[in-house]
């Protein structure tokens, strides 16, 4: 039986695999990260749990609407320019999110976070299943 280190080996060389598995693991550990401070944030901007929930789901909902036009951008402009912005829209709502002077900036931000992290999902398992046509299943487990 192959390890899992030489299979892994065997997928190209690795590169495209881990650059987009990585981009996976900060766009979504930005959006959880959020959830454990949320009585943190709530006494900063002096405001109701509640609220924070309602930036949470402003932040998820942005994120799930934003998964289809996703798509429709890889198709038109490239995946990979679709990953870029998603990745910059990510890390500018995350230090956005980390710098908010008002609460309503800190929705905004959750909201660019969202938007940015909606993106990348299904045009990176996308790009990794065209890239490792040939052990797929594998580049998408690890991905």
């Amino acid at each position: 039986m192959v390890s899992l280190e030489t299979r892994f080996i065997a997928v190209r060389d690795g590169t495209e695999l881990f650059s987009t598995s990585l981009c996976n693991f900060a766009q979504f550990g930005t959006r959880i990260v959020i959830s454990p401070f949320a009585l943190t944030i709530a006494t900063t901007f002096s405001v109701e749990k509640t609220r924070i929930g309602l930036a949470l789901t402003i932040l998820w909902a942005a994120c799930a609407l934003m998964q289809f036009p996703s798509g429709v951008f890889a198709d038109r402009r490239g995946e990979k320019l679709v990953i870029t912005v998603s990745l910059v829209l990510t890390a500018l709502g995350s230090v956005a999110i980390a710098f908010a002077p008002t609460f309503g900036a800190f929705i905004v931000a959750a909201a660019v976070l969202g938007g940015g992290a909606g993106l990348y999902f299904s045009v990176g398992a996308s790009l990794v299943s065209k890239l490792y046509e040939r052990q797929q299943s594998l580049a998408l487990a690890v991905h």
